[in-house]
């Protein structure tokens, strides 16, 4: 393909001398066609080069040719070159004579070397002696003999023989810089040895987008990248020379897991600083073909679709080349990577490409929706076109994920073909008893094996026995059914769930390599269960009861990403937050998973399902927060019950929002919450009680819809001053009865009084110009109302202050990327799945089931959850021995460093690390005294008094405690000058606080050192006097202490059980603006809410029981 693209250049170059000489790559490799010989009148005519440069740069250009005339001739060498786009010209011509052989004589040939008088531009990249080198595009060398009359312009055209040669161009940077001609002056010299030391760094032209794998989805932002202009002068220039005649190369790779659901999904959007689409826009079709668009520099919006498909479940690559106006696609797939398909098509109009107006997209965006997919490497050459081959890489790092993706995948084709047939047998034997024979009737109806379907003599393998026996309970129990999507993840769920227990038996006895609960997880995987994904991620990742295998984690990571598992996606994304366990640092990568968790947890706040709960960051350690963890049958909720009968309006509120929400430990039971929310409104009267009754009178959560009597309630509540009912009244008047200017003035109010649903929903009015004060969206008024909205705590409000900083859609700020991940993530923390997994760990760990809360913690630990990984990490610690046996990576030690990865400020973790460091215990191996020194220089700057007494104890023991502690800790010279006022200082911070045992424990040590001062100085007699007094004047103060203390905790009041506020319902209106999830985090209503798939369907007995947070059939139905 090279050589004949070669070829038809050259032609078109002989045949037209004006036509543009196009270069497809950065260097074409050297090409020599032979010298054409005619024989004249008197001798032989010959021309050929014989030695040509092998490349165009630096200085002494020769070239070797050898030439023999047959009478008088005239010999021309010549050099043509073409700048990107430009029409060739000649840069280099020399002619002279020839006379050829006298009469009677043979002709011979000459040979002849010269060097080439070449403009410096041309040669010699940029420096102090050269400003602006050229870029030169193609380079041709020609050699000719022509006729003594014929002009030396038109020689060539016209020679009796000719050769010529392809030459190599080197880009401007790769080329030596110019040496120096003459001396310098004085001030010369200086500007000189300046710009040596402020070198610029270096700037690649081809720049890698993508280098990591991603799943992408229908849902959610994809990779958003933005790029700079180039600092060097020269790329710069030549960048903003070709935006109206592009010279870019894309090379994408990405595999398909099923076709596009939407009439188009996103491969890679430009999205310019208007908000509108830009060079190069690719997109799916729902038919596989592909679409190219672009804008011409006259602001007209071009396309063109592939006659290609793209085919599903193998890697492919795309690439993509603009020379001009003229494109070139070609897709490409399989192990080899052979081309496949090829396209060209010429443009009719110039194209505009300004890659820095904007930003680029990988996948879906806020406009148009992601395929559901897997990114590998994506890479854009921004000013020149370079062939597939430079421009490719490995696919991963390890290349033995590629294999291992495409594997499951064909593995995962075969399991469901051979459920659906399976099904499809089951169903037609119910529907017609005798198709098949009266025995297998008999063994259906028993539930036994089978070693073969009614239908099909294949039979059924060793690890699918229990597959078999699972679907034809669910095929009898569900038989009314013909939805096979509902029963191939009603199965996924029962794999999972049998899974789970194999996998919590062999954790119990400490069994290793059980081969059928891996089996069992993952064929829940194929069947659709994201769930069971992320759950063998955590497995293969940290080597539960099998070997660490960061490959297959990957793997299931990924899959679990890909299907919408909450969990899964917080895992995804905080390691690519924290660049942890191999994976790639990037806030764009974490941005794009958040993003699309944030839109889910939006979601589930408005399906009010029990497999979700509150997310209580409760930790082990904690006593208190322990203590206020209840049940039905526990002490606290059969108190408080109690006293609700008895009319206390406290407790009956407490109840209400630990029902609602599911909070400390109570599952959620939406009729008792909203028993207990009507009583509360109904005897106090309380606006905040009333509104929040009518809101749930609105949603119909555990009680009868009704609108006219929620709208009485609001109103009444609304005279009471009310921001909830101020709010919840503009949603009505905005929703139902399209009065916005009305709606406007109850959020106005609402937000005047705190409401963070009033803040949100004047910010979407702004973002998308719907306000009815506006003409136009005001993007910086929607992000302060945004701000405003998610400081009061409002989810949707911080979900918009991320995509605002990510995108940075308010021009006003600069972007913040590293502020857009901690909004994002305080949103996606907040969801419910999250607040379930957390509850029943906590559950299972009070009742003694280390085990299961092992498990729990374990996947919510890797999803990157801080107290989730410092429970995980006190397990482990207190159970050792049966966790070391169990796991292949030093649990403790490793999510103690995730935490501190994270940026942690608990100093107890800072303690236990130092701790560690200090006896060796930790993964090092080994003492580290430095390190030690460090945490517990970390601990003691948050306060605690144990971090300063550790540092005094150390400096006592004679370890050397680097000086910058010191300075981060702010210790002056004067306490340094001497180990003993160090020491001393040192206890006395760790004195100096409000903690007893501290109080007592340093003063002690401090008391111990200055008697041991003491004892040097003064007699026997005099020491022990001293002593005495010591302990007298020490008793006095601590006894002073615990006065003071009491006195304080009695003015503060006790007595009362530990209720957490929790949030209440309320209303907020959708977006109208160009994204999804419209939902508040306090239970917005305003649209019917389908019901969980088992509320409404009824539970699972055998299964619910063991883990009543298996929604996975609900999360996919309803998410699709």
């Amino acid at each position: 393909m090279e050589w004949n693209r070669t070829v038809y250049l050259l032609l078109l170059f002989f045949t037209n001398p004006t036509v543009q000489i196009f270069s497809n790559s950065l260097t074409t490799t050297s090409v020599s066609l032979g010298g054409t010989q005619i024989h004249g009148s008197k001798g032989l005519d010959s021309a050929k080069l014989v030695g040509v440069p092998i490349q165009l740069a630096g200085e002494d250009i020769q070239t070797e040719f050898e030439t023999s005339c047959g009478g008088p001739r005239k010999i021309g060498l010549e050099m043509i070159v073409a700048e990107p786009l430009k029409m060739p010209i000649t840069i280099y011509r020399k002619t002279w004579s020839c006379q050829g052989p006298s009469a009677g004589e043979a002709s011979y040939i000459e040979r002849h070397t010269l060097t080439l008088d070449l403009p410096a531009a041309l040669l010699f990249g940029p420096g102090p002696f050269l400003a602006e080198p050229i870029e030169v595009g193609s380079a041709l060398l020609r050699l000719w003999i022509a006729h003594p009359d014929t002009s030396a312009r038109d020689g060539y055209n016209q020679a009796i023989v000719r050769d010529y040669a392809v030459l190599d161009p080197v880009p401007p940077f790769a080329r030596p810089a110019r040496p120096s001609m003459a001396c310098l002056s004085w001030s010369r010299t200086l500007v000189m040895a300046y710009r040596q030391q402020s070198t610029c760094p270096a700037e690649n032209e081809i720049v890698e987008l993508l280098t990591f794998p991603v799943a992408s989805s229908h849902q959610g932002t994809g990779v958003v990248r933005f790029l700079s202009p180039f600092v060097n002068r020269v790329l710069e220039s030549s960048r903003i020379k070709l935006q109206h005649k592009p010279r870019i190369s894309i090379s994408l790779r990405l595999l398909l897991l099923e076709d596009c659901k939407l009439n188009s999904c996103a491969l890679l959007q430009h999205v310019n600083s208007a908000q509108n689409f830009s060079t190069p826009l690719l997109l799916l079709k729902s038919s596989g073909n592909l679409h190219v668009q672009v804008c011409t520099v006259t602001g007209q919006s071009l396309a063109i679709i592939s006659p290609f498909t793209f085919p599903l479940h193998t890697w492919l690559r795309l690439h993509l080349t603009f020379n001009g106006q003229w494109m070139t696609v070609s897709l490409s797939n399989g192990e080899d990577i052979k081309q496949k398909n090829y396209m060209e098509y010429m443009w009719p109009e110039p194209v505009l490409y300004d890659d820095t107006d904007g930003y680029l997209v990988i996948g879906g965006g806020r406009y148009i929706k992601g395929p559901n997919a897997v990114f590998g490497p994506v890479s854009l050459s921004r000013l020149t076109n370079v062939p597939t081959h430079k421009m490719d890489r490995t696919l991963f790092s390890d290349e033995t994920i590629h294999p291992g993706l495409e594997n499951w995948l064909n593995k995962c084709s075969l399991l469901r073909a051979r459920f659906a047939s399976w099904l499809h047998d089951m169903q037609h034997l119910l529907d017609d008893p005798e198709s098949c024979s009266s025995v297998y009737r008999q063994l259906l109806t028993k539930h036994s094996r089978r070693e073969g379907s009614c239908n099909s003599e294949q039979p059924i393998q060793k690890r699918q026995h229990v597959l078999y026996t699972t679907l034809e309970h669910l095929v009898m129990r569900h038989h009314a059914s013909r939805n096979q999507d509902f029963l191939r993840l009603r199965l996924a769920v029962r794999l999972y769930q049998k899974g789970l227990r194999r996998v919590i038996t062999g954790m119990n006895l400490q069994l290793r390599g059980d081969w059928k609960a891996i089996a069992w997880l993952e064929q829940a995987v194929c069947l659709g269960s994201g769930r069971a994904a992320t759950l063998l991620a955590a497995i293969f990742r940290v080597g539960l009861q099998r070997q660490k295998d960061d490959n297959q984690a990957l793997l299931f990571s990924l899959l679990a990403a890909q299907t919408g598992d909450r969990l899964g996606l917080l895992s995804a994304a905080a390691r690519h937050a924290h660049g942890t366990d191999g994976y790639v640092k990037d806030p764009a990568l974490a941005y794009a998973y958040y993003s699309r968790l944030s839109i889910l947890t939006t979601r589930d706040r408005l399906r009010h399902s029990t497999a979700q709960a509150y997310v209580e960051p409760v930790k082990l350690n904690d006593d208190e927060a322990i203590k206020a963890q209840t049940s039905k049958d526990g002490h606290l909720y059969q108190w408080l019950e109690l006293q609700a009968r008895r009319g206390d309006r406290e407790a009956q509120r407490a109840l209400g929002q630990m029902l609602y929400w599911g909070q400390q430990g109570v599952a959620r039971q939406f009729e008792a919450a909203a028993h207990y929310y009507e009583q509360l409104a109904m005897d106090t009267r309380d606006p905040v009680a009333i509104s929040n009754f009518a809101v749930i009178l609105f949603q119909g959560h555990g009680v009868k819809k009704d609108e006219a009597r929620a709208l009485r309630l609001l109103r009444e509540a609304v005279t009471k001053g009310s921001p909830e009912a101020e709010n919840a009244l503009g949603w009505y008047e905005f929703e139902m009865q399209g009065q916005a200017k009305r709606a406007v003035q109850h959020w106005d109010q609402a937000d005047a009084m705190g409401s963070p649903d009033g803040a949100y929903n004047l910010g979407s009015l702004h973002e998308s110009g719907a306000h009815p004060d506006s003409t136009r969206p005001n993007m910086k008024l929607a992000l302060e109302l945004f701000l405003r909205a998610a400081q009061r705590g409002q989810l949707n409000g911080g979900a918009r202050c991320a995509e605002f900083f990510m995108l940075g859609l308010d021009t006003s700020q600069p972007r913040n990327p590293d502020l857009a991940i901690r909004w994002a993530r305080w949103v996606c923390e907040q969801n419910g799945y999250l607040g379930k997994v957390l509850q029943l760990a906590l559950q299972t760990y009070l009742n003694q089931k280390w085990p299961n809360a092992l498990l729990y913690y374990l996947v919510a630990a890797e999803a990157g959850f801080e107290p989730a990984q410092f429970n995980l990490a006190h397990i482990c610690r207190e159970y050792p021995i049966e966790t070391g046996s169990i796991m292949a990576v030093p649990c403790e030690w490793r999510y103690y460093n995730h935490l501190v990865q994270q940026g942690t400020t608990d100093p107890n973790v800072m303690l236990r690390l130092g701790d560690g460091f200090y006896y060796g215990d930790t993964s090092v191996g080994h003492i580290v005294y430095s390190e030690a020194a460090r945490m517990y220089a970390a601990a003691a700057y948050t306060g605690n008094p144990q971090g300063w007494y550790n540092l005094a104890w150390l400096v006592e023991t004679g370890v050397k405690v680097p000086q910058s502690i010191w300075d981060e800790l702010h210790i002056s010279m004067t306490h340094r000058r001497d180990l003993s006022s160090l020491t001393c200082h040192l206890y006395s911070r760790c004195r100096d606080h409000d903690n007893d045992a501290a109080f007592i424990a340093c003063s002690l040590q401090l008391l111990r050192l200055r008697l041991i001062t003491l004892f040097q100085k003064i007699s026997v007699y005099q020491a022990a006097a001293t002593i005495t007094l010591s302990f007298v004047i020490f008793i006095t103060c601590l006894l002073k202490r615990r006065m003071e203390g009491a006195a304080h905790r009695g003015r503060e009041g006790g007595g009362q059980p530990n209720r957490e506020t929790g949030e209440t319902p309320s209303l907020t209106t959708r977006e109208t603006g160009p994204r999804e999830g419209s939902e508040e985090e306090r239970s917005q209503v305003g649209e019917n809410i389908v019901q969980d798939e088992n509320e409404s369907n009824g539970q699972e007995e055998d299964d619910d029981t063991e883990n009543p947070i298996i929604m996975e059939e609900r999360q996919l139905l309803d998410g699709s």
